[in-house]
Formats: structure tokens, sequence, C-alpha cells
């Protein structure tokens, strides 16, 4: 199910109203829960991440992220545990600005994601990976030497460490949402990302990211994905003690 013509067009006239004007080149991804356009603002070309209507999209495992003080009020934690109108509601509006914080800060310290420029209520615009005949491959459709596989699995494993550094863990990474251009990794996709401080499930969902970052590139060359996790770990738990 594709986003309706009318939600592009509210979105055109709120960024408008913003004094940013682009022009709508090309349909680039369209996922489950958002539709990304390629778009081009004064001849530079920029992604537009274009969130589908809450009707059409499912927050999975909605309690871990949220969990503690993302959501401060226990009304608000219940009704988006139900699932109900004030809950989604909530996560609608609240969904595309927590990714933009997001990526503020973690472009901010030097981390290898697309840079943010503005965000509405229902989408957001950032630097296009690719160039005018392609967008940047997912890294699950690239494929590695050995050494490649290694030289790129440090680059990814460098802005795990950044995230931390911020008090962040992705909590959604693997292949699928990780680009791949001139030999650099741009991680994406933010909105389910947590403060490690904030949330009990930090560890957890960091565990999963280094499981499947570390499932792909294990593919092509030999990887200890337990010694990594616990590198990290004590990274985390540094990160929560001393700030």
């Amino acid at each position: 199910m594709s986003v309706k013509l009318y939600d592009l067009e509210e979105t055109i006239k709120d960024f408008n109203s913003k004094n940013l004007y682009f022009e709508v080149l090309n349909v680039v991804k369209s996922g489950k829960e958002a539709v990304v356009y390629r778009v081009s603002i004064n001849n530079d070309l920029y992604a537009l991440k274009l969130y589908k209507n809450v009707k059409v999209r499912s927050f999975k495992n909605t309690q871990e992220y949220v969990a503690n003080k993302y959501i401060r009020s226990p009304n608000l934690r219940r009704a988006v545990a139900l699932k109900n109108a004030i809950g989604t509601e909530f996560m609608q509006k609240g969904w595309v600005k927590r990714e933009f914080v997001m990526l503020s800060k973690l472009y901010d310290t030097g981390c290898n994601i697309p840079k943010p420029v503005a965000f509405s209520n229902n989408a957001l615009i950032m630097e296009f990976v690719g160039d005018k005949n392609q967008p940047a491959p997912n890294l699950k459709n690239v494929e590695f030497t050995p050494d490649q596989a290694k030289e790129s699995f440090e680059l990814v494993l460098e802005n795990m460490r950044r995230f931390i550094d911020c008090g962040i863990v992705h909590s959604d990474l693997s292949e699928y949402n990780i680009l791949w251009w001139e030999n650099m990794p741009f991680i994406i996709d933010f909105p389910q990302s947590v403060h490690i401080k904030e949330n009990p499930n930090a560890r957890e969902m960091l565990k999963r990211d280094v499981h499947n970052v570390c499932k792909f590139f294990g593919r092509f060359t030999p990887l200890n994905e337990d010694e990594i996790f616990s590198e990290l770990a004590k990274e985390l738990d540094n990160r929560i003690i001393y700030g």
C-alpha cells in the first residue's frame, strides 16, 4: 500500500510554508512504514522520507522502544502499549521528530549518517546518498572480499561506538538499513533508536544490533560476535555509569 497522493501534496505544502521548496523526482523506496523520494532543492539532490498514515503502519515491539523516560507519562505509555487512539496519535506525531533529533545529534558528532535538513509532521528531508543515476545500495546487496569485509565491518563498528558515546543504541541495525556508497557505510532509520540511560532494554538491543551486523559480515570474514558484544557492552555500561 502506497502513501496516498494527498499525503505528499500536504507535505509539500507544509514545507513550502516554511520557505523550503523542492521538486519531487521519483520514488526511491517504498517500505512498510515510509516512502522515500528523491527530490531536488536548488539543483541538489535530497531524500524526502514520508511516513505512511499510522493506520497502515506498525510500530513493532513498541514497548521496548518507549520504555521509561522516553514517554514520561504512565497514561501515555499505557495508551501506546494498548495501541489505542490516543497512543497511536502520540506515536504518529512524535515518530518523525524523534528521528530528526537523533539524526541531528549523531551527525553533529561525526557519525556516518545522511545529513538531516528539515522535518514536518509526517516527513523529513535529509542528504541523498547516491547520485542522479542511482541511489546507494543497501548493504545486503553488496558483495565483499574477506579483506574488504573486515575493513567495512570496522567502519560500521566504529559508528556503533560513536552512537554509544552519544548515549544512543540504534536498536534496529542490520544490512537492511545501512547504505553503501563510495566505500563508506551510511546508517539510516533511527526513529526506534533508544537512549541508553533511559531505556532498560538498551543492552539487549545492542546485542541484537551486534548479532545482525556480525551475521552479515560473517559471511565474508570470521568474526567473534561474543567478543565484539562484550567490548561494546563495556562501553555502554561505562557510559551509563560515568556519563
